[in-house]
């Protein structure tokens, strides 16, 4: 589509700058040539952090729309996995919590059933994007195994310090690299639930690792996804085009 489309091509063309949401545009309209930079479309303002103290759970959130894309599939398997190799006392403090709705909801109970993991999972519906922030910042890791090229949920669970694991595509895992998280390699279904499942073990079991890790979601917040840097970027685009 990108290819064959005329007016996205005269576009490009006429364009003083172009600012690509990942490497992956740049790479198919190639732009050599072009005056361009690589910046995630998404942005969010900064609703602070708190101290880390756990509160007895380890608790792992993920946010979106209920469809394929997202890839919550991944998400409930990758959870089940690792809470299987959680000891029995403690395997009652594991917790994933799913917001969102929409027609793969029906599927994923399915799968949650089918996993035996009822007790473990908790999924709520749309709720207020304020309600959202406080979820943040109860939780311990955002698990966004989505295929999508973005993902605000992304920026928001960075501003709350919490490490995130997604794929490693050209969404998420573009931004996301071993400061701050984990992308996991695209691989065969079972092999990327078993990877996707030995982060979260890596962010359960080790402290030090996770600290570190939360330390650097923050500082990926404040230097990529705050909109006061998104703002700087834009007027340093205009003072080069001499606007």
């Amino acid at each position: 589509f990108w290819k064959l489309n005329p007016s996205l091509d005269k576009t490009v063309k006429k364009a003083d700058y172009i600012w690509c949401m990942n490497n992956s545009v740049r790479d198919v309209l190639d732009l050599s040539g072009k005056n361009y930079s690589v910046m995630p479309s998404v942005a969010t303002q900064d609703f602070g952090i708190d101290p880390f103290i756990r509160d007895g759970k380890f608790r792992v959130i993920s946010a979106g729309r209920f469809v394929a894309l997202k890839g919550f599939d991944l998400t409930v398997r990758a959870f089940a996995t690792f809470i299987d190799g959680v000891n029995g006392p403690d395997r009652s403090k594991m917790e994933l919590v799913l917001v969102g709705s929409g027609p793969e909801e029906s599927r994923l109970l399915s799968i949650i059933r089918e996993l035996g993991i009822e007790d473990n999972v908790k999924i709520i519906h749309w709720i207020e994007r304020n309600e959202l922030m406080e979820l943040f910042r109860k939780s311990d890791v955002f698990l966004f195994p989505s295929h999508e090229g973005a993902g605000m949920v992304v920026a928001e669970a960075l501003s709350f310090g919490l490490p995130v694991i997604c794929l490693d595509n050209s969404g998420p895992g573009e931004f996301i690299d071993g400061n701050c998280g984990f992308a996991v390699r695209e691989q065969p279904y079972d092999d990327t639930v078993r990877e996707l499942a030995d982060k979260l073990d890596i962010l359960y079991s080790d402290d030090k690792k996770y600290r570190q890790l939360r330390q650097g979601a923050r500082s990926r917040f404040e230097k990529i996804f705050h909109w006061d840097r998104r703002g700087e970027t834009l007027r340093e685009v205009y003072l080069k085009l001499g606007a």
